[in-house]
């Protein structure tokens, strides 16, 4: 009796009663073998899994988990082609709201980075003392505290040489402890 091969193929032998002819039977069956073994080894592509080494930190800027397996911790993953970021970049200093302003957060290792500039958004939190935006209307100039954990949104660009910067907008103050939340960056390093 014939058996299944490798690839999900049935090969007939000569002991098999529903063939007479097993040797021309298993010439097609061992060229459709052949092809899907082929399209098997063009469909896997590399996974590094999660990485938390390479990414080099600006003065200012830490990841916020304090060891790599700590949930806010800042890592990558190349799977492919393409580069999947999460966790969250945590300030370090106070910065102003007098303009807005371009704050380079890390720069990404070579064979981690963009292959063309890339522009996407990213949460921001409000969870330190004084945090705010400043709002219009009546109360115009003045940073409104909040207690929610997520506030607005940022614009994050990523560049070329590995950097990811956050682009504060005119307002927008940041606290020493504040952090840009990075799950849901992907993008294309080809």
């Amino acid at each position: 009796m014939g058996s299944i091969d490798a690839q999900g193929v049935y090969q007939y032998d000569n002991t098999d009663q529903m063939i007479p002819f097993a040797t021309y039977s298993n010439l097609l069956a061992g060229s459709v073998s052949d092809a899907i073994a082929d399209v098997r080894t063009d469909l896997t592509v590399a996974d590094t899994g999660w990485i938390n080494t390479g990414i080099v930190w600006n003065a200012s800027w830490e990841s916020f988990g304090a060891t790599s397996g700590a949930s806010g911790y800042v890592r990558y993953r190349k799977i492919g082609d393409v580069l999947y970021m999460r966790g969250l970049a945590r300030i370090l200093i106070t910065s102003s709201g007098a303009s807005a302003g371009t704050l380079t957060m890390f720069t990404m290792p070579s064979g981690a980075r963009v292959a063309h500039p890339m522009v996407t958004n990213a949460y921001l939190s409000l969870e330190s003392a004084g945090s705010g935006v400043t709002s219009s209307g009546a109360s115009a100039g003045t940073a409104h505290t909040h207690s929610e954990r997520v506030g607005p949104m940022c614009r994050v660009n990523v560049n070329t040489n590995g950097d990811v910067q956050m682009i504060r907008n005119v307002g927008h103050v940041m606290n020493s402890g504040d952090w840009v939340a990075l799950g849901g960056i992907i993008y294309p390093t080809n």
